[in-house]
Formats: C-alpha cells, sequence, structure tokens
C-alpha cells in the first residue's frame, strides 16, 4: 500500500512539473498560440533574438499562487522594436526582462487595459518615440493593483508611464491602487512644449481631478528627466508620491489638482524646483530640496474653488517639516502666479489666493539676499516656526 502510495505522489509530481514546463516561443504566432492555451502556472519564454512589430492583446489570467510567466530566455535578451505593443487585460501576469529599443509608440507599447494584480517587472525601455502626449506604459480603464517594478526607462521621447483617467472612468470604473516603484527613469529629452510628464496619474483635472486612484509611486529615481516643467504630474486624488530622488531634472513635482495626496520623504537636488500645489488637503512633509534653480515649494493662486476650476484654490494643505536648502528664488513661496490672465482659455484670473494651509516646522538655508519665505497676496494662512537661516559662506 504504501509503494502504491509512493507511485501516485511521484506521478503527481511529475504531472504537475509538466504542466508548469516553460513554453519556448520565438515568432509572434507562437506566442499568441502559447497566450491562448496559457493556464494558471504557464510560464511563456521568449527565446533570445531581435524582434519587430509585434501586436499583442491578451485576457489570459493566472491567479495569485501560480500566475502566467511571460519573460524573456535571459534578461534583457529578447529585444522588441518597430510598432509593438502588449496589451493585457487579465489578471495575475507577469511580463519579466523582456527590452523595448527604439519601439514606435502609439497608445502605450505595454497597455493594462483594465488589467488586475499584474507585473512589468525588470523591463527596460529605450529611445522609444512618439508624437506629443503618447506614452510609453500606459495603465488605464478599471485597471487595479497592479505592479511596474525595477524597470529602465532610459531617454524615450514620450510620457514614461500615464495613469489614465479619462471617459471610461465614467463607465468602466478609473484605475486604482497601482504601484510604480524602484524605477529608473532617465535623461527624458525636451518637447518644448506641454505634454512630456515622465509620471502622470491623471488627466484632465477640471473632469477627474477627485477621482480617487490611490496610486502610489515610491522608491523611484528620477535623473535629468527634462521632457516638461511637470516631472510627475498629479491629477488625480487619494495618491502617495514618497521616497522618491530627483537629481538634475528640469522640472518639479506638481500637484496639478486633486485631493489627499502625500508627498513625502522624496528628494531633490539641483533640479529646477521642487514641489508645485493645486488642489485641497495635501500633505508634503520630511522632502529635502536642495539647491533648486527656482523656488523649493510654490504654492499656487486658484482660478476658482470649486472641483472644476482650472487651477483649484489652495485649501487646507499640511506643509510641514521640509528641508530646503540654498534656492535660488526662494525657500517656499505661498502664493504664485497672482493675477495671471487665463481669459483666453476661459478660466479667468487666478485670483483666489490659498487660504487655511500650515506651513510649518520647515527648515530653510539661503544665500543673502534670498527670500525664505514669500507670502504673495495670501494672508490667510498658518505660517508659523520655521527655521531659517542665512550662510554666506557656503558656494553651491
Amino acid at each position: 500500500m504504501l509503494k502504491h502510495i509512493f507511485v501516485i505522489m511521484m506521478l503527481a509530481i511529475v504531472c504537475e512539473k509538466a504542466w508548469c514546463a516553460a513554453v519556448m516561443v520565438d515568432n509572434q504566432e507562437l506566442f499568441k498560440q502559447a497566450l491562448t492555451s496559457a493556464e494558471p502556472g504557464t510560464e511563456i519564454v521568449i527565446r533570445d533574438g531581435q524582434y519587430k512589430d509585434w501586436w499583442v492583446q491578451s485576457g489570459c489570467s493566472g491567479t495569485e499562487d501560480k500566475p502566467i510567466i511571460i519573460r524573456a530566455e535571459n534578461p534583457g535578451k529578447a529585444i522588441f522594436a518597430g510598432n509593438t505593443m502588449f496589451a493585457l487585460s487579465g489578471s495575475y501576469v507577469v511580463l519579466d526582462s523582456l527590452h523595448f529599443d527604439e519601439c514606435v509608440v502609439t497608445n502605450g507599447t505595454v497597455r493594462l487595459e483594465g488589467a488586475s494584480y499584474c507585473k512589468v517587472v525588470s523591463c527596460v525601455f529605450v529611445n522609444c518615440t512618439g508624437k506629443k502626449h503618447e506614452q510609453v506604459l500606459v495603465i488605464w480603464k478599471n485597471a487595479s493593483h497592479n505592479v511596474i517594478e525595477k524597470c529602465v526607462f532610459d531617454h524615450n521621447a514620450a510620457k514614461a508611464i500615464s495613469i489614465r483617467i479619462a471617459d471610461p472612468a465614467q463607465t468602466n470604473g478609473a484605475p486604482q491602487h497601482n504601484i510604480i516603484d524602484s524605477n529608473l527613469f532617465k535623461d527624458v529629452p525636451s518637447l518644448g512644449d506641454n505634454g512630456r510628464e515622465t509620471i502622470q496619474i491623471g488627466y484632465d483635472p477640471m473632469k477627474y481631478g477627485q477621482v480617487k486612484s490611490y496610486t502610489v509611486v515610491e522608491n523611484n529615481l528620477f535623473l535629468r528627466c527634462n521632457g516638461e516643467s511637470e516631472i510627475i504630474s498629479n491629477k488625480s486624488s487619494n495618491n502617495q508620491i514618497n521616497n522618491n530622488m530627483f537629481i538634475d531634472c528640469y522640472g518639479e513635482l506638481v500637484l496639478r489638482g486633486g485631493s489627499y495626496v502625500t508627498v513625502s520623504g522624496n528628494t531633490f537636488m539641483r533640479c529646477k524646483g521642487g514641489i508645485r500645489i493645486s488642489g485641497t488637503h495635501h500633505i508634503v512633509k520630511k522632502n529635502l530640496i536642495a539647491y533648486p534653480q527656482e523656488s523649493g515649494i510654490r504654492i499656487m493662486h486658484g482660478t476658482g474653488d470649486d472641483e472644476a476650476a482650472f487651477y483649484r484654490t489652495v485649501t487646507d494643505c499640511q506643509i510641514t517639516d521640509n528641508q530646503i536648502l540654498y534656492p535660488v528664488d526662494s525657500g517656499i513661496h505661498v502664493g504664485i502666479q497672482y493675477m495671471m490672465d487665463w481669459t483666453r482659455k476661459k478660466h479667468g484670473y487666478q485670483d483666489r489666493p490659498p487660504h487655511d494651509n500650515l506651513i510649518a516646522n520647515n527648515f530653510i538655508q539661503v544665500m543673502p539676499r534670498v527670500e525664505a519665505v514669500i507670502v504673495d497676496h495670501a494672508p490667510d494662512n498658518q505660517v508659523m516656526q520655521n527655521t531659517v537661516y542665512v550662510d554666506s559662506d557656503v558656494v553651491p
């Protein structure tokens, strides 16, 4: 009896290994066939080689314990170019160690279209190009709980990642609870215009700024991300942007709209600026902003107090415990762009001062003749207990 039980157990192990055996593919047709027959635990391995113009859409799904894994035979050796697009709409699928080089971006080289619990890990996107407002990786529709981690986005003439909140949010739900963690973003060329944020969380703050995205952006490194004035552009609510590092970037982390966003523990070194704020109920704390070419933290005048305003008035925000070292213009500027004229776009004037915000316990170190805190037509804020140190001996 024990002998029979042992044989049955061995057969089960052999069957399990055979069922989970890797499927090797080296062309698009074989890959699509493998996706069609994929079951939880399937591993699809793309052989080392150069591939072009793959256009793949898949709704296959794994499980939490047995995800479907799509990976390169050797990390970075399966290289894709041309009009290539991988679109995933299932759940528990892992895209691992693929290399995208000089791809032509058309609404995403990788798209998570309503996908859930999927991962894009250790992939490289380099020298990809697209028309204005294109994005290399897009998360949209009701995509949720996906993770983008340990990827490299290098010298792409397009947005790197877009959390797309647009018209489908009204019918299919918005992307929520997605995580962008431990990635490298570097050498983004300037567009010379609006439309090349490195990361965009949301799309139109006047329509969708109050959509709760619950996006987490953390532990990423941004080097020379010069696509436009907004490195990260937040246009939705209830997000976390924490513990990222920005070095030599010609831009700022911008809370363009939305509410209840936390920006904490980030480091900015020699960037154009640090953090720019619109919207309500944000928490900006414990960030280090060193040698900004302009101001460390800027708080905007609004064009209106309601959710549909072009620039919503900044209220009920907490800007505390930040360190700002040697800014060129000012440490913290409360009330920028006073009375800026947007009437040509039918948005009125920026005539609503920020109010009921707490700006406290910040440490600001400046050179002589540089103002630590500027309050411009915005008297109804608590600016208190900030430490200012003027040092004429430090050479940036």
